[in-house]
């Protein structure tokens, strides 16, 4: 922008002083593919920093100040709502090098074991805060574990024989050759494949295919290519 001023007074007008370019700072644009890493005792969150720092997306001199990360429980981020928990901190700008931003989120304090979170993140110029609204969120399942929803808890033990390469469950007092198994959390398996295990107990070794007959996603923000298999329901058929 080429600007120029003048003087007014009582008089009249003064002349026009020297045209000057001058930059106009704008906000941040969004950050960029935000992720976590899950390690033992913290997670690792990383993203990249905004195209245009607040000059452009072809002049990076705009200083970034800082950086705020959100943690929520719910995708909405809605601190006004009383089920969604939402968590600030503000990170410095020297979080950044000039294309990789990472900060360690210790779980003391803000992460409990077999919870779902969501992340996000925004930067801030000496403008103001860049576009948080357009800054995609990122789920972190904190140490999710697979667990068993069918059968319940009090169909176990289930009594199992193998004889000359088939198997057969004793399963609500009747003898079937495969079972159904439903469990939450599983890692993602193909539909329509099967997958062969050892099974040993007691020094003894038997066969066991499980054969994936469906998946399902249990919440909205789940989808079935995700490799965790985060609140996804995968249905087997074992044999």
């Amino acid at each position: 922008l080429i600007a120029r001023v003048l003087a007014i007074n009582y008089v009249g007008k003064g002349n026009y002083s020297t045209p000057t370019k001058v930059k106009i700072m704008g906000e941040p644009s969004p950050v960029r593919n935000i992720r976590a890493v899950e390690f033992a005792t913290f997670a690792t969150v990383e993203f990249e920093p905004p195209l245009d720092t607040g000059f452009g997306v072809l002049d990076r001199s705009a200083p970034i100040l800082s950086y705020d990360l959100y943690i929520s429980t719910c995708d909405t981020f809605d601190a006004l709502d009383s089920s969604c928990g939402v968590r600030r901190f503000l990170l410095p700008g020297s979080v950044c090098t000039a294309d990789r931003c990472t900060y360690n989120l210790p779980e003391a304090g803000n992460l409990e074991e077999g919870g779902i979170y969501f992340l996000r993140a925004v930067a801030r110029n000496p403008v103001g805060t860049g576009f948080l609204s357009f800054a995609k969120w990122t789920r972190l399942p904190w140490k999710v574990f697979p667990s068993i929803t069918f059968p319940s808890a009090s169909s176990f033990p289930i009594r199992a024989v193998e004889w000359q390469g088939a198997s057969t469950f004793w399963f609500g007092g009747v003898a079937t050759t495969t079972i159904t198994v439903i469990v939450d959390n599983f890692p993602y398996l193909q539909t329509g494949n099967s997958y062969f295990f050892n099974f040993n107990k007691n020094g003894v070794t038997a066969p066991v295919r499980l054969k994936v007959l469906s998946r399902t996603t249990l919440t909205a923000t789940a989808f079935l290519s995700d490799e965790l298999g985060i609140d996804a329901q995968t249905t087997f058929e074992v044999t």
